[in-house]
Parts: C-alpha cells; sequence; structure tokens
C-alpha cells in the first residue's frame, strides 16, 4: 500500500495516525503541492484534464 503524502496536509497526517495505530506497514511518497507523480494523477480523476470535457465520454 502506497500513501501519497504532503508536509503540509492534515488528511495524510491523520491516515498515518490511523495507520500506525493499526500497526500497517506502508509505503509514504512525498510530493509537493503542484508537482503530482504521474502515477497518482492517474488514480485521481479530479486531475483528469479530459474529465467533463465535450466527447471525453466522461461527464
Amino acid at each position: 500500500m502506497v500513501l501519497f503524502s504532503q508536509p503540509f496536509d492534515p488528511w495524510s497526517h491523520r491516515t498515518r495516525i490511523v495507520i500506525a495505530e493499526k500497526q500497517i506497514e506502508i509505503e509514504i511518497v512525498q510530493v509537493e503541492p503542484g508537482k503530482l507523480p504521474e502515477d497518482l494523477l492517474d488514480l485521481n480523476l479530479q486531475h483528469d484534464p479530459h474529465l467533463g470535457r465535450p466527447g471525453s465520454g466522461l461527464v
């Protein structure tokens, strides 16, 4: 399991606390705001540049 985390993101900090409490081993990838890795962008439809465009099939 991989957690993409940003330095000042409260949601990733909360997730890390829960994961630590449950003693789950994960890989943590630190990302900078505005410089998200391609594999993360592929998973997140909110950042899909084609989302909602006419002819994209995604609305």
